[in-house]
């Protein structure tokens, strides 16, 4: 009996582990504060009496302003600031975000799902619609889809029925996803958007085939832009939550809000209400501290409070500038010279002074005399031969790794050198080979060298018109030498080298 047991308890424990996981609800992310601040400078500060009297000269005060936010949906009522070690806090200045007077751009970045996840795809394009639908002033939004390229759905100028219409009708494909270069595509265009604050929400899962790019490259590049990435995750099965883990990790890394809104067919985790863009895009505001008399190094806790009697805050280091003293002057305590009472005397006392220009015009002197009596005694020399040149004999270059070589069979005949494990092919100039015809896609096949069987593999990464090895299409294939490789109307012959493959 207790044998069946164990086999029963074997057999069912995967999934009733399962099931616990999908039924375990998500707990809310930690509240933070985000304070971006800019270099202290100085202000003179206006006169005691409040008149209009011009200031007096003195020691001015260093002032910074900052753009505070938090990365949960709250709202924030006030920010405070207060320095180390200081019995009171500093004078400051809370200026809420406006969103009808200050502009924010946000763009959406919609996952391409499998057919297959058709109900989540409508789940993900209406959580977006529901967002950008309660735009007001001067809110700003635009559309894209990612997989395998970035491709706009609608632009910052379309209108709300356009713009849903776009996002209600992105189809569900299968194709992989390059999230990392997608999402640097996405925060390059942003970057040239007008804007006070801008942001990225991705929807979706975080699936990602990407291998190109890396999550410090695209966190770097968002923070260089001044732009925060929001994740908004839709899970298929719970076994996938893990992969949500790739964007939590890149909006924690740039003060972004994060958060599982469905896992599985479940009820929804989070419900994104009229307010999303209020609490979660436009909350916080400017802050501006003044340091008064503080000198040299300063730490500051900056104090947000939130509604329901909620208190986070950061620390900040700052270095306030030392007043510059003035240099004293230098007074010459040598006595003064007595005068010279003869030109003889005066011209003795300036080589005495100038010693250095005194020298270098005897030496001119002696040299102008000694070629003169050159000149006049001397032979005429003997006219040099001419001096020939010397032809320059370059280096040659030291030869790099070379793995194979892709030949073209088709116009020029050239030959594409493999020199590293990965090799991209496609039509985008951003490839290690690149083909210049309309029947190639911007990335269209990779080549990957496996070290162990020491043989080149070629993966279809999604073209239109394939990857087709010796007449016979492919998903992935381990080539050979001699192989016939046809990529849309270009056809290669793959040759290995010896050396490194099998």
């Amino acid at each position: 009996m207790r044998a069946v047991n164990c086999r029963w308890m074997l057999t069912f424990a995967p999934f009733l582990a399962l099931a616990l996981l999908s039924a375990y609800p998500v707990m809310a992310q930690e509240a933070r504060v985000f304070a971006n601040c800019a270099t202290p400078v100085a202000e003179t500060p206006p006169p005691a009496d409040g008149s209009d009297a011009r200031p007096q000269l003195g020691d001015p005060h260093y002032v910074t302003t900052c753009d505070v936010r938090v990365t949960d949906a709250v709202t924030v009522q006030s920010v405070t600031a207060m320095a180390r070690g200081q019995p009171a806090p500093l004078d400051t200045t809370f200026t809420a975000f406006d969103a009808k007077r200050q502009v924010v751009s946000t763009m959406f970045l919609i996952q391409v799902v499998d057919p297959q996840r058709l109900r989540m795809a409508q789940w993900m394009a209406e959580a977006v619609t529901k967002i950008a639908e309660a735009r007001d002033g001067k809110e700003r939004y635009a559309a894209y889809s990612i997989a395998n390229d970035l491709t706009l759905l609608a632009g910052f100028d379309a209108s709300k029925a356009d713009f849903e219409k776009a996002v209600r009708g992105l189809k569900p494909q299968t194709l992989p996803t390059q999230l990392y270069q997608t999402a640097l595509e996405a925060i390059a265009a942003l970057a040239k958007e007008p804007g006070d604050r801008k942001s990225i929400i991705i929807v979706g899962d975080g699936n990602t085939d990407d291998t190109g790019y890396t999550h410090e490259q695209v966190v770097a590049a968002a923070r260089a832009a001044g732009i925060v990435i929001h994740a908004l995750g839709f899970i298929e099965q719970a076994t996938e939550l893990p992969r949500f883990q790739i964007l939590r990790r890149l909006a924690e890394d740039t003060g972004g809000f994060r958060r599982e809104v469905r896992i599985a067919r479940d009820q929804p985790r989070y419900t994104i209400s009229s307010r999303f863009s209020a609490e979660v895009l436009e909350n916080g505001g400017t802050l501006k501290v003044n340091f008064k008399d503080l000198k040299g190094p300063v730490v500051v806790a900056i104090d947000a409070n939130l509604a329901g009697n909620k208190r986070e805050s950061v620390e900040k280091s700052f270095d306030i500038p030392l007043p510059v003293q003035p240099p004293k002057p230098v007074v010459d305590t040598r006595p003064e010279p007595p005068a010279p009472s003869t030109n003889v005397d005066r011209l003795s006392a300036w080589v005495k002074d100038n010693p250095l220009i005194s020298y270098a015009i005897g030496l001119g002197f002696g040299l102008a005399a000694l070629g003169f009596l050159l000149f006049a005694f001397g032979r005429r020399p003997q006219a040099l031969p001419p001096i020939t040149s010397v032809s320059k004999v370059e280096a040659p270059e030291a030869p790099g790794t070379v793995y194979g070589w892709l030949e073209m069979l088709d116009g020029n005949a050239s030959r594409h050198p493999l020199k590293t494990t990965n090799v991209r092919i496609g039509r985008h100039r951003d490839n290690d080979v690149c083909l210049q015809n309309d029947t190639i896609s911007r990335r269209h096949a990779i080549l990957h060298y496996n070290p162990d069987t020491k043989r080149f593999v070629i993966t279809d990464l999604g073209g239109d018109n394939g990857v087709v090895v010796n007449k016979l299409r492919q998903k992935s294939h381990e080539l050979n030498d001699g192989d016939l490789i046809e990529l849309g109307e270009v056809r290669l012959r793959f040759r290995p080298n010896l050396e490194f493959v099998g």
